[in-house]
This record gives structure tokens, C-alpha cells and sequence, in this order.
């Protein structure tokens, strides 16, 4: 295996691992649904066959280490975790009687240090995507993948 070109990391040696990390090689986590329906013609593992797949492809063109798919699990539909189907219409027995609402008022949950550790989560979050969109062209422009005429 040649420095020069992509590879899994699950393909390497530790003294492998150490030598292209300490030079300074771009880790790929790729990330996929690990079993999600996607109707009766394809496997549950379609969105992690295509985040490695992806990955693959990467590999075969810069000098990345891309690490093993990450999977993680999504329920199949809405009625799974008590919602109904987009545009389905709620319906109600007027024989039940309706739950009020329980929770926070506005005012009370702005008051809740959990409140606003979720928007720092939120803030940084987005700060990472933001700064991983800015810089992917510069990055994969010095990697020497051409740009687009």
C-alpha cells in the first residue's frame, strides 16, 4: 500500500496506522443508516452500502484513511414512535376526553441551564458544518482533486 493513495483503516497494521496519521492523513467516517427499509426490493443495509461505497471511492482518489461505516438505527415509520404519516389527518373520538399539554411555558424552560446547553449544542454544531462546507473546496483543491470548468 502505497502512502500516496486512499485506504481502509481496518486494512492497516497499528505501525501502519501511526505512520500515516502522524503524517497528517484525512480520516473519513462514513455514515449510514445500518437497517432502515427502503421498500421490498433492496436490504436493510442499502444506506450503509452506499456510505462504504462512497467511501470506496474516495480512497480510490485521495490519500484518506477511511474508517468502518458507522451505523445507526431509524425506526421504519411514524406510527413506531407514536406519530401519524405526513398529511394524515389526527383522529379524535369525542368520546375520549383530550390530555392538556404538559411541559414548560416559554418563559420557564428560558430559565432551565438544559435549555441552553442544547442551544450552545445546536451553535456549535452548526459552526462545525459550516466550517467543514467552507473548507472542503481549499481542501480537496490541495489534495489535487480538480475543480470544475
Amino acid at each position: 500500500m502505497s502512502a500516496n493513495t486512499g485506504v481502509w483503516l481496518e486494512d492497516l497494521t497499528w505501525p501502519e496506522a501511526k505512520v500515516r496519521f502522524e503524517a497528517g492523513a484525512l480520516v473519513v467516517v462514513p455514515v449510514g443508516a445500518a437497517s432502515k427499509a427502503h421498500g421490498p426490493h433492496l436490504p436493510l443495509k442499502t444506506d450503509a452500502l452506499t456510505a462504504r461505497t462512497l467511501a470506496q471511492k474516495l480512497i480510490e482518489r485521495l490519500p484518506v484513511i477511511a474508517a468502518p461505516v458507522v451505523g445507526f438505527f431509524l425506526r421504519g415509520t411514524p406510527e413506531e414512535v407514536g406519530l401519524l404519516p405526513d398529511g394524515a389527518k389526527e383522529i379524535r373520538n369525542p368520546a375520549l376526553p383530550t390530555k392538556p399539554m404538559s411541559g414548560l411555558t416559554v418563559a420557564e424552560a428560558l430559565r432551565t441551564r438544559t435549555f441552553w446547553q442544547l442551544c450552545l449544542i445546536f451553535f456549535a454544531v452548526s459552526a462545525c458544518a459550516n466550517g467543514t462546507i467552507t473548507h472542503l473546496a481549499p481542501l480537496l483543491t490541495d489534495q489535487g482533486v480538480p475543480g470544475r470548468n
